[in-house]
C-alpha cells in the first residue's frame, strides 16, 4: 500500500474520491505535477495542444475556492460567467468543482465531481436532484473540508517522506564515507604491520639460516584482529617453529594462514594459563641447573642422582626424568628458544641430552 505522500495530492484525492462520496462515477480533475506537466483524468496534456493548455490555465487562474456548473470540459471550453450561471436552471448543476491551491505554482488545482441525477446522499436523507442551493452550500462546504484535509495530509507526508529520504540519503553517505576511511586506516595499519612483521621475521632468518615468507593473507588476518605487537610476535615465533620443524631440509619457509593460531590469545585468562605453564617449565629448567651448579661447586659430579640430592627440597632422579618427559614440548621449546642457557643440564642429564641431540640433528639437516 502506497503514503498518501507518494502521490501527488490530486490524483491521491481523485482516487479515494470514491470513499467519501459513494456512488460518484464520474470525476475530472486539472493539476500541475511536480515536473511541470499539466495533466487531466485522461492524462498529461501534449505540450504542442496549445488551446488546450490555455483553456486550463484559465480555469487554474481562478480565485474561488468552489463552484457548481452543468458541465465541465477544462481542455475546450473555459469558464462560464457569472451571469450564465446566475440563468442555470438550479437541477441543472450537477458539477461540483474544488478549487486547491498548486503545490507547484501560485495557481490552484481542481478536482471536478459529476453529481449523477438521482443520487441518494445518505447523510441527508435526500436525493441529489432534489437539493436546493443552500443543501448544495452545505454539501459543497462538507466536501472541501473533508478533501482539503486530505490534500493538506498529502502535502504533509510528501514533506515528511522527504525529511525521511534525506535523512537515510545523508546516513548512506556517512556510511559510505566511513567504510572509505575505515578501509583507508586498513591499508594504513595493514602496511605497518608488514613493516612490523618483516622486522620480526628477519630475527628468526638469522637464527635459522632460512628464508621465510609470510603469506599477505596472514598479514590481513593479524590486521583484523587487532592484537599488539608482543602477541604478533609469539603468533609468529609458533608458526615459524612449526613450519621450521616441517620443512628441515627447504631453505625457504613459508607462514600460511593454517600456521596461524590466534584463538588463544582472544582470552586473557587461557593466554594467562598458557604462560603460567611456560613459566613453570622455565622456573623447572632454571631449578634444575642451580642444583647443577650447586652440585659441581661442592666437588660432586653433575649427573641426574647429584641434581636431584641438590634440589630444594631434594628429589628422586627418576622424578626428574618424569618431569621433564611430561613437559617435553614446552622443554623442547625453551632449549631452541635459549640456546646459551642450562649449560651444565644441558650437558649432563640423560633426559635432556636427548632433546639437545634432537636439536643438533636438526640443525644439521638445516645445512
Amino acid at each position: 500500500m502506497r503514503f498518501a505522500g507518494t502521490y501527488h495530492p490530486i490524483a491521491y484525492l481523485i482516487e479515494r474520491l470514491d470513499q467519501f462520496i459513494p456512488g460518484i462515477k464520474t470525476v475530472n480533475a486539472v493539476w500541475k505535477s511536480r515536473s511541470g506537466d499539466l495533466h487531466t483524468e485522461n492524462g498529461i496534456v501534449s505540450k504542442s495542444d496549445a488551446s488546450g493548455k490555455l483553456n486550463l490555465q484559465k480555469w487554474r487562474s481562478k480565485n474561488i475556492q468552489y463552484e457548481w456548473l452543468k458541465t465541465f470540459d477544462p481542455l475546450n471550453s473555459t469558464s462560464p460567467s457569472v451571469k450564465q450561471l446566475e440563468l442555470s436552471d438550479e437541477n441543472e448543476l450537477d458539477v461540483l468543482l474544488i478549487y486547491f491551491d498548486s503545490t507547484t505554482d501560485n495557481l490552484k488545482d481542481i478536482v471536478a465531481i459529476h453529481f449523477p441525477q438521482h443520487l441518494f446522499l445518505g447523510n441527508l436523507n435526500t436525493t441529489f436532484s432534489g437539493l436546493t442551493t443552500k443543501e448544495k452550500s452545505i454539501l459543497s462546504n462538507i466536501l472541501s473540508s473533508i478533501l482539503y484535509a486530505e490534500h493538506d495530509r498529502c502535502i504533509k507526508e510528501f514533506k515528511l517522506l522527504k525529511q525521511i529520504e534525506t535523512h537515510q540519503n545523508q546516513q548512506s553517505q556517512k556510511i559510505t564515507q566511513l567504510t572509505s576511511n575505515l578501509k583507508q586506516s586498513e591499508q594504513l595499519y595493514t602496511s605497518a604491520l608488514k613493516i612490523i612483521v618483516e622486522d620480526i621475521v628477519k630475527v628468526f632468518e638469522e637464527n635459522l639460516n632460512k628464508t621465510i615468507t609470510v603469506d599477505n593473507d596472514v598479514i590481513l588476518r593479524l590486521a583484523k584482529e587487532r592484537i599488539s605487537k608482543d602477541q604478533i610476535t609469539t603468533i609468529l615465533e609458533q608458526a615459524i617453529h612449526v613450519a621450521y620443524n616441517l620443512s628441515i631440509s627447504s631453505k625457504q619457509l613459508t607462514i600460511r594462514n593454517d600456521l596461524i593460531h590466534i584463538e588463544e590469545l582472544k582470552s586473557p585468562r587461557k593466554q594467562s594459563e598458557i604462560n603460567s605453564e611456560y613459566d613453570k617449565v622455565k622456573l623447572l629448567l632454571d631449578r634444575y641447573e642451580a642444583a647443577a651448579e650447586s652440585a659441581r661447586d661442592n666437588g660432586h659430579s653433575v649427573n641426574g642422582k647429584n641434581v636431584a640430592r641438590h634440589l630444594d627440597p631434594p628429589v628422586t632422579p627418576p622424578a626428574i626424568t618424569d618431569a621433564i618427559k611430561k613437559n617435553e614440548k614446552k622443554v623442547h621449546y625453551y632449549l631452541e628458544k635459549y640456546p646459551n642457557h642450562w649449560s651444565l643440564i644441558r650437558e649432563k642429564l640423560r633426559p635432556l641430552q636427548i632433546i639437545v641431540d634432537e636439536l643438533g640433528r636438526n640443525y644439521q639437516g638445516v645445512g
